[in-house]
């Protein structure tokens, strides 16, 4: 947390060496701002650049064979 119960950053990134000399890779990060200081309600924006990705992502941020760089602004609210 950079700021404590407020504001957190992380970062991403992997790299594959496969048999078909592509070597595709990720590379991202982002920020989460807690507006109450808990986990009640949480806004998030994410940056992603994918090159060659050999899966698809779990969340729908990008699809197998994909090379680009991503956005994403979402919140989560627990109630």
């Amino acid at each position: 947390m950079v700021v404590p119960s407020k504001l957190g950053i992380y970062g991403v990134a992997s790299y594959i060496f496969d048999d078909f000399h592509r070597y595709p890779y990720e590379l991202g990060g982002g920020a989460s701002f807690y507006p109450y200081g808990n986990r009640q309600w949480r806004i998030n924006l994410h940056l992603l650049h994918v090159d060659k990705s050999p899966a698809s992502s779990n969340f729908g941020f990008y699809s197998g064979g994909m090379t680009g760089t991503i956005w994403s602004l979402g919140t989560d609210v627990l109630l």
